[in-house]
Formats: structure tokens, C-alpha cells, sequence
């Protein structure tokens, strides 16, 4: 198995699943991407104690089925998070062994472009199968929901409370 997010013992396969329901409800929490706005956001991003530079970027390219790609529609993540400077990670999926995910990863994203992302996708825009992640965190941010993972369960129960009439309650 191969881990992207090796600090949370966590891998990424279309076969396993978001990571949200691969932790315990102690470590997670989840909002309707409708609800949140560029307030919401910047203090989800200061109890997460995340500044400029400290989330990665990383999504899924293209998909290869014996030998022929598949090509995912990138151009709004392109239009977001211009650089020149990326990795392609490639990843065998767990269940189908003729299947290949080429992830592109952009390390030190700019905390502005986050938010204007994770904004855009609240009103509609489309969003690839996309994550931000730390050492200690990933958000996964995708057309109706925005999932927050982390090592600190006391990080997630502070959001939970001040945000406690906006965090989608449905899998506690």
C-alpha cells in the first residue's frame, strides 16, 4: 500500500474511500461547502494554525487503464495554483491492479489562494478529487463538502464547538 500522508497512516486510492470515514470521529470534521465563507475560512485556518506555505497541494491528474490515460479536467485548480514546480506521484489502486492514479502534488500553497479556491467550489465551481495536507492535517475540499482530518483530536474538538452549529453532525 502506498501512503501519501504517511504521519496519519493514511493512503489515497479510489478504492479506499475519503479519508474522513478512515478515522475515528475524533479526528475529523465536516462542512457543507454551501455554508462556509472567506470568514468561516480564515478561522478554520487560524485554529488549525495554518499561515502561508504550510499546506500542500495534491490532486488527481489523470487515471491509466491498460495503458491508456484518462485525463481529469484540471484547469480550475490550474487557474488557482499556478506554478511550474510540481511532482507527479503515480499510485497503483489497492483493488484494481490495471489501474494507475498519477496524482500532481504543489508544495507550499499560498494560504489566499486556498480560501479563493475552497470559495469558488462554494459557489458551484468544479472541483477535482483534491487535497491540502500537512504533516498533520489533510482538508479535502470536493463539490458539496469539506473535510477536515487531523492528528489532534483537541484541534478538532475546539472546532467543533465554535463552529458547532455548522459542521455537518450526519456521521458523528
Amino acid at each position: 500500500m502506498t501512503k501519501l500522508f504517511t504521519n496519519l497512516n493514511l493512503s489515497i486510492t479510489a478504492s479506499r474511500g475519503t479519508p474522513y470515514f478512515l478515522v475515528s470521529k475524533d479526528n475529523r470534521i465536516r462542512f457543507d461547502i454551501n455554508y462556509v465563507n472567506h470568514n468561516i475560512l480564515n478561522n478554520i485556518f487560524s485554529l488549525l494554525n495554518i499561515s502561508s506555505g504550510d499546506l500542500n497541494l495534491i490532486y488527481l491528474d489523470d487515471v491509466e487503464r491498460f495503458g491508456k490515460k484518462y485525463r481529469e479536467d484540471t484547469s480550475t485548480v490550474n487557474d488557482f495554483f499556478q506554478t511550474n514546480e510540481f511532482e507527479i506521484i503515480s499510485i497503483k489502486d489497492e483493488e484494481e491492479n490495471n489501474k494507475i492514479l498519477n496524482f500532481h502534488q504543489i508544495k507550499n500553497c499560498k494560504e489566499n489562494d486556498i480560501i479563493n479556491y475552497i470559495l469558488h467550489i462554494s459557489k458551484g465551481g468544479y472541483s477535482n478529487l483534491l487535497y491540502f495536507y500537512s504533516d498533520n492535517m489533510i482538508i479535502k475540499v470536493g463539490p458539496d463538502i469539506m473535510d477536515i482530518v487531523h492528528e489532534d483530536s483537541n484541534t478538532i474538538t475546539l472546532m467543533k464547538v465554535q463552529f458547532n452549529g455548522l459542521y455537518d453532525k450526519y456521521y458523528e
